[in-house]
């Protein structure tokens, strides 16, 4: 009982494209003595073969008989990465092993160190909104009406002066998102902690042309597609800067507000005071801006290190 197999001289062609390569064996087999010729034919191309041929994996066998004894076997391989397969999860794992216990996969490793690249089969989204702010990082600018420093709140934002609650900022939508999509060889998990380090944070620098805190890093996505190259998509908001004319809060002898031109930031917070004023002429009581002060609410990062540009 015996199955032979000469590799035919016409063997292993190939043909290269980006993750579209493919390629053909080609044997002549004899089975001899066998209760099940087709059976131990195809157990001996697969002994022969293996499942993988660089980054080609083995997807189908094509086995023609000649004769009674002889047959031609084309063994046929298309692109795909190797190890990208799970390993049979119907069979009996240890305690080490993964979700099964036999090939194509090897058995995986742990644990993952930050060096390690990303596998294929593997995506995911990270983002959201921040949650609601009730104290800020550094009031940048404070200014009371008709000069002066406004109260010292301890950087808690919008106290309600009436109740003594600190009431505290949702952190708005941007006016506009600019997302970055790229294709990647591959992702180490350190680059996956870098950018969870970078959510919710704002530009140190000038970058994309506009200056510190214009842009919020909001979120980004990963997803290993079939040629085991990573797409990558990173999202940022885009706010431009507000500027704050001198008197634009409020025009009064004496109660000017503010006394000068000032500028927020896109991300930064203008926090406003207001007090009951009564208006002899219209003969009501109004609010008007008392106070005011601009607060940076989101840490910043330095954008360059994502490796994108500035």
């Amino acid at each position: 009982m015996a199955v032979t197999l000469i590799e035919k001289p016409d063997s292993r062609s190939f043909d290269s494209a980006v993750g579209a390569a493919s390629g053909t064996w080609r044997y002549l087999a004899r089975v001899t003595g066998e209760a099940s010729p087709e059976a131990a034919l195809l157990t001996a191309i697969f002994a022969a073969t293996g499942y993988f041929w660089y980054d080609l994996a083995r997807k189908k066998v094509t086995c023609t008989p000649l004769t009674s004894e002889l047959y031609q076997a084309d063994v046929e391989w298309t692109y795909e990465v190797a190890n990208g397969a799970m390993q049979d999860p119907t069979a009996s794992p240890g305690p080490t092993d993964g979700p099964g216990g036999t090939t194509p996969s090897g058995t995986p490793s742990g644990p993952t160190g930050s060096t390690d690249r990303v596998g294929i089969n593997e995506s995911w989204e990270m983002g959201g909104k921040p949650p609601k702010l009730f104290s800020s990082l550094d009031v940048l600018y404070s200014e009371k009406a008709g000069g002066g420093v406004a109260p010292d709140n301890a950087r808690l934002l919008n106290i309600d002066r009436k109740e003594g609650k600190v009431e505290g900022v949702e952190v708005d939508d941007p006016a506009g998102t600019y997302t970055f999509s790229a294709k990647v060889d591959f992702v180490t998990w350190g680059y996956v902690e870098l950018l969870d380090s970078a959510l919710w944070h704002t530009n140190q620098d000038t970058w994309r042309t506009m200056p510190p805190r214009s842009y919020c890093f909001m979120g980004y996505s990963l997803k290993t597609g079939e040629d085991g190259r990573i797409a990558i998509d990173l999202k940022f908001g885009r706010r431009p800067e507000q500027p704050i004319a001198a008197k634009e809060l409020r025009d009064e002898a004496g109660k000017d507000l503010p006394t000068v031109a000032t500028t927020k930031s896109g991300w930064d917070y203008l926090e406003i005071d207001y007090e009951d004023v009564y208006d002899a002429t219209a003969k009501i009581t109004v609010s008007r801006p008392a106070a005011m002060r601009i607060h940076q609410l989101l840490p910043m990062f330095d954008f360059t290190t994502l490796g994108i540009g500035g």
